[in-house]
Formats: structure tokens, C-alpha cells, sequence
């Protein structure tokens, strides 16, 4: 499960690389990220 949260951490950009974040950290970025992905594809169709 940790190799996971890592490479979650790696993958998402504007992460903290430096810091150690929490599980729930790491998955609060994550899901702020997806949002912020869904926002722009919404504003920007193809």
C-alpha cells in the first residue's frame, strides 16, 4: 500500500515531494487533482 501512496505522490503534480504527508493527505491531493482535471476538461471540450 505504500508503494502505491508513493507512487501517487510522484505522479501528481503540485504534491509536496519533500514532505511527508499522510495517507490522507496524499489522497486528498489526489481527488483535488482528478477535480481539477475534470474542471478543465469541462472548460476546454474537445
Amino acid at each position: 500500500m505504500q508503494q502505491l501512496l508513493t507512487k501517487l505522490q510522484e505522479l501528481v503534480p503540485n504534491m509536496p515531494k519533500n514532505k511527508k504527508l499522510s495517507k490522507l493527505e496524499i489522497i486528498q491531493n489526489v481527488i483535488d487533482y482528478i477535480f481539477d482535471l475534470e474542471s478543465a476538461l469541462e472548460s476546454h471540450p474537445a
